[in-house]
């Protein structure tokens, strides 16, 4: 049980991580200057 708990936490770390690094690339790509260039 313990286990399994400790995995479910790092499999969240892992998705708030992807999450986190999605948001930014998108946030990238939708600046304005991004698009122009």
């Amino acid at each position: 049980m313990n286990h399994a708990m400790e995995a479910a936490r790092e499999a969240s770390d892992d998705l708030d991580e992807l999450a986190r690094a999605s948001t930014r690339s998108w946030r990238r790509c939708c600046n304005p200057s991004c698009s122009a260039s």
